[in-house]
C-alpha cells in the first residue's frame, strides 16, 4: 500500500523524496514530537495533548499461520485454541504486543512464546517452518489466500 501512495505522489512531485522508517510506537510518537519525522502510520497509537491524528481506521487483529497448521481449517479463531500453539510475538512496545499483554493480563489464559521479534518477516517464516502462530492488524496480512503458504484468520475475541 505504502510504495504505491509514494510512488503515485513522485509522479506528481518527482523532486520530492522520500524516508521511511520502521519504528516503535513509542519511537514514532517522540519522532513526531521532536519533528524528526513528519508523518507516522501507527497501529494503537498512544493519546497526546501534543500531537491529532489525521486519520484513523480502525483495525482488528488477525492470527498469521502456515496454511497446513491444524487451525487453517476454521475461518475464525478463537485465542482458547490459539495459545495451545507457541506463539511467534511481535517485540514489547510494539502496538500490537500492547493489545495481547493487555488482552492476557484480562485473561486466565498462559501461552508459550516461540519467538519474539520486531521483525515482521522473521515471524512469517518462524509460523511457516513451526506450528506456530503470528499475530498482525489486517491491513498488514497478505496471507489471506495463502500466498507463500501462509494464511490469515480474525480472531474471535472482540478486544482483539
Amino acid at each position: 500500500l505504502l510504495p504505491r501512495e509514494i510512488q503515485a505522489y513522485r509522479k506528481q512531485h518527482p523532486l520530492v523524496q522520500f524516508s521511511v522508517q520502521l519504528l516503535n510506537r513509542v519511537d514514532a510518537m517522540q519522532s513526531l514530537a521532536d519533528h524528526s519525522t513528519d508523518l507516522a502510520i501507527m497501529f494503537n497509537p498512544e493519546r497526546s495533548s501534543d500531537l491529532e491524528p489525521i486519520a484513523h481506521l480502525s483495525q482488528r487483529l488477525y492470527a498469521i499461520l502456515s496454511a497446513k497448521h491444524p487451525l487453517a481449517r476454521l475461518k475464525q479463531l478463537r485465542m482458547h485454541d490459539i495459545v495451545q500453539y507457541p506463539l511467534g510475538l511481535p517485540s514489547a512496545g510494539l502496538g500490537s504486543r500492547m493489545l495481547l499483554d493487555a488482552f492476557f493480563a484480562r485473561s486466565s489464559l498462559r501461552y508459550t512464546v516461540g519467538l519474539e521479534s520486531n521483525a515482521f518477516d522473521l515471524l512469517m517464516t518462524y509460523v511457516k517452518l513451526e506450528p506456530a502462530i503470528a499475530f498482525q492488524v489486517h491491513i498488514g496480512t497478505p496471507h489471506e489466500r495463502g500466498k507463500d503458504g501462509l494464511i490469515s484468520r480474525p480472531i474471535a475475541e472482540p478486544r482483539l
